[in-house]
């Protein structure tokens, strides 16, 4: 074997394993998502800041004091659109509710680009953050989306729900009075 071949017998599985670790560490697929543990109930909510869709950085923090409905969607995602006018249909109930607060976001790469077009087409508007590096995943230990958090007015955790629900039902809205009106 030439020195050549010892060379790129030994640099190239070398290459392989460094681009695989940098591109784990930059896209935060391999490993945030499978080290950040997924906060549980009772816990409190992580703190982040994403822009709105008018720019304004928001944070979670900002609303403490309210019961937070926290989802987090995609546009390309076809369970998103199919709770999404439930989502907006609990948003309308609660809208105004100085104890509430609706925040959803959106994952989409795009940004508003993405997320504008959508929300004409299905016909809503819900107060969005726009997340297009994909942080919340590893933030909240998402493993997939929609994704949905139910925050007390402490800035704890008390319902995860993994999948599409129909937010509009009795269910939830009385679920979520409940929290509104605890001291």
């Amino acid at each position: 074997m030439g020195k050549k071949m010892i060379i790129t017998l030994i640099i190239l599985p070398l290459l392989f394993v460094a681009g695989f670790i940098v591109f784990g560490l930059t896209n935060g697929r391999f490993i945030a998502d499978k080290t950040t543990p997924r906060p549980i109930i009772g816990s409190p909510a992580p703190d982040f800041t994403f822009p709105d869709m008018d720019g304004n950085e928001v944070s979670l923090s900002d609303f403490k004091g309210k019961v937070i409905f926290l989802n987090i969607w995609a546009t390309w995602c076809p369970s998103c659109k199919e709770e999404m006018p439930t989502i907006y249909r609990l948003y309308k109930r609660f809208e105004g509710d100085e104890r509430f607060q609706m925040l959803t976001v959106s994952i989409d790469v795009l940004g508003k680009e993405a997320v504008i077009p959508h929300y004409k087409e299905m016909g809503v508007y819900l107060p969005t953050l726009l997340d297009t590096k994909s942080k919340i995943k590893s933030i909240y230990g998402i493993s997939g989306v929609p994704e949905t958090f139910i925050i007390d007015k402490n800035g704890k955790i008390v319902f995860v729900v993994l999948g599409p629900r129909k937010w509009d039902s009795e269910r939830y809205i009385s679920d979520i009075e409940n929290l509104m009106n605890a001291s």
